[in-house]
């Protein structure tokens, strides 16, 4: 079996960008990342700001393969039916009506099974045997990186004892009675009534367009409505630590070149049974919320990538909220009300089956947000490097903490920290212990070798 490999001219195109950021050691620099308005240019044939056009579904052969593997581990669900006769297998994927052009190009694309529609939802549905075996072929050879991949092998097994129950004969009544147990054996065991064991998978391949399927299906750009923070959040109901941390690696590897100035800026959260509540799902989930990585890192990556669902128009959304943001463009008035604007009509709010109103014409806020951007910043920075809101003349008070080095004993930095508490979690000691070495300047041991912990300040 094989398993396509990462295609590497975007993302070494996204690392040499970064690169020449980091070099210029300017935390106050941004990149020049392309302007909303061309960006949003590249969208103008997408459709009406809440679903896609045909004509815009660009991706194909291998991207749009590891598309899809990336989005059946975040939507497909593969069932087994009891009917009247024995048993039907399907490969369903249901998404919002409002991407119903996204499951007929897939459906045309790959040549498989039906599209249908409903009144707010729209299906991909794989039923017939020779489309059931054309996705076992497929999945077979470019494995799924969740525990969906489970699902599939226990779907296929019962598939395969299916079709060829009859093969001892049709004398052989006790034996296709055992398969047709079996089979029943397997379905209960799938999907809701898997165990919540953590997963052991091998063979987990992350790439450029697996990530990006695996975002349209499970990625949140959020912006919390009182303190604009901008958040990435990655998250599902399962117990895939092992690939949740090998999606931490890859995002990690997008700035490699950073010398340790990301280092903390993704999270990784796990959130076990509660017992309080049994019904509950264990959930994973990854957070980005530093600005700094969102800005030259996250940003310019999925940007050079072929987005398929509405999902997109989200994330531009998200990206031009996080520029006005960057420039302090959020602490003037028209700052906050176009950002407000922009926040009513996203995600949820952007169905065509949600919409109110008074939903924003979407080329009105887009030419709102570049004639907003293309003014200076609302920013100035001081000679001691303070920054001031230029429209209230307040200096800021930076809301962030304090950074933290870990110094090796000849001097050189080993490891930047957003925090103290970043930084004890990495050593395996209390935050006082952090702080307590910063003021004594004391050496300690780590691993075998001699640090120090001094403040990004001093």
């Amino acid at each position: 079996m094989s398993i396509l490999n990462l295609n590497t001219n975007l993302l070494a195109q996204s690392k040499e960008f970064i690169a020449s950021y980091v070099s210029a050691c300017n935390p106050l620099a941004f990149l020049p990342l392309r302007s909303v308005r061309n960006y949003c240019n590249s969208l103008s044939n997408k459709g009406d700001g809440n679903s896609p056009n045909t004509t815009s579904l660009r991706l194909s052969g291998p991207e749009l393969l590891e598309w899809l593997r990336g989005f059946i581990d975040a939507e497909g669900c593969f069932i087994i039916k009891k009917t009247q006769f024995g048993f039907q297998f399907e490969f369903i994927i249901e998404l919002h009506i409002d991407d119903l052009k996204v499951l007929k190009f897939l459906q045309t694309q790959f040549n498989m099974g039906k599209v249908y529609e409903y009144s707010s939802k729209a299906a991909w549905k794989i039923f017939r045997q020779g489309d059931v075996k054309a996705l076992i072929a497929l999945l077979s050879a470019n494995l799924l990186s969740t525990t969906k991949r489970l699902d599939f092998e226990d779907w296929k097994l019962a598939f395969e004892l299916y079709v060829n129950r009859s093969s001892g004969g049709s004398d052989n009544s006790e034996g296709i009675a055992a398969v047709l147990s079996n089979i029943t054996d397997i379905k209960s065991r799938m999907n809701k009534g898997r165990s919540s064991e953590v997963s052991n998978l091998d063979n987990i391949v992350i790439t450029e367009y697996w990530l990006l399927g695996f975002i349209e299906g499970e990625g949140n750009f959020h912006v919390e409505s009182k303190s604009l923070a901008l958040k990435f959040r990655l998250g599902q109901v399962s117990r895939d630590r092992v690939l949740f941390e090998k999606i931490v690696l890859f995002l990690n590897d997008l700035a490699h070149n950073s010398a340790g100035k990301f280092s903390s800026a993704i999270h990784l959260y796990e959130f076990s049974v509660n017992k309080d509540k049994p019904n509950a799902k264990p959930f994973i989930s990854i957070e980005v919320s530093r600005s700094e990585y969102l800005l030259h890192v996250l940003v310019p990556f999925l940007q050079n990538l072929h987005w398929l669902t509405k999902k997109e128009f989200d994330f531009i959304d998200w990206t031009s909220m996080l520029m006005l943001v960057s420039e302090g463009k959020h602490l003037m008035p028209e700052g906050r009300d176009l950002i407000k604007r922009i926040i009513s009509q996203m995600n949820n709010s952007r169905l065509s089956t949600n919409c109110s109103p008074d939903v924003h014409n979407r080329e009105d806020l887009v030419d709102a947000v570049n004639k907003l951007l293309s003014a200076p910043s609302n920013y100035q920075v001081t000679a001691d490097g303070k920054r001031v809101d230029i429209y209230s003349g307040n200096l800021m008070q930076s809301s962030k903490r304090k950074g933290v080095l870990l110094i090796n004993k000849v001097g050189d930095t080993a490891m930047t920290f957003e925090s103290g508490n970043h930084c004890a979690q990495y050593l395996g000691i209390g935050r006082t212990s952090v702080y307590s070495k910063i003021k004594t300047n004391r050496p300690f041991l780590f691993e075998g070798k001699t640090y120090y912990i001094k403040s990004l300040e001093d």
